[in-house]
């Protein structure tokens, strides 16, 4: 490639500082908030705020996906007059200019990527905790219409009738319902955590 058009070193110190206390340090703070998010979803025993809390997970990683994509987009923009700097610039300019760019390049990647994983451990955390309410809740069918057979308050097949009516809070359907609501979500923290990889894979291109 052809040497660019070179800018002072003052310049060029001024955009990496810009991109490091602005894009790349709204990745960092929203990877403080996802974390946040995720445990009060993870402990939530209410199925409306685990809804909201897996919606705010959801809409945390857009924007960190955007803040991230921003901040590629400018290191990139930079990336040439670190890789063609003209040779008149000098080593030690050129140096400076290298350990600059690869130190907010790097510490960028390096939370791109806890984003990533924390949003993958979240997804797995997730599915476990949505698998295990519906055992729990179909247990808890099974029990009530073995106790009511056992009780004696109703004849064993109005029982198994009543365990398998959708309106009955025993009810096997009833049971699927926690699981049936949070499918859209967790499919929604799937493509997050994908965008989220996406933009890793660019950041690192950079480094």
């Amino acid at each position: 490639s052809s040497p660019v058009r070179r800018r002072s070193l003052e310049d060029f110190m001024a955009d990496l500082e810009h991109i490091r206390s602005g894009p790349s340090h709204e990745v960092e703070s929203r990877l403080n908030e996802a974390r946040a998010f995720h445990e009060h979803a993870l402990r939530s025993r209410n199925a409306r705020a685990e809804r909201e809390a897996i919606a705010k997970v959801e809409s945390c990683a857009q924007r960190t996906t955007t803040a991230a994509s921003e901040a590629g987009r400018l290191l990139e923009a930079l990336k040439g007059e670190v890789d063609n700097l003209p040779a008149s610039a000098g080593a030690t300019e050129a140096n400076v200019r290298q350990q600059s760019f690869a130190g907010v390049s790097e510490r960028l990647r390096t939370l791109v990527y806890s984003h990533y994983e924390a949003q993958q451990q979240f997804k797995k955390d997730m599915e476990a905790k949505l698998r295990q309410q519906f055992r729990d809740a179909n247990t808890e069918a099974h029990d009530a219409a073995l106790a009511a057979m056992m009780d004696g308050h109703q004849s064993r097949p109005s029982s198994v009738q009543a365990v398998g009516q959708p309106g009955s809070s025993t009810s096997p359907v009833f049971a699927l319902e926690p699981l049936d609501e949070n499918t859209e979500e967790l499919e929604k923290l799937a493509r997050a955590a994908q965008n989220l990889r996406q933009a890793f894979i660019h950041v690192e291109s950079l480094v």
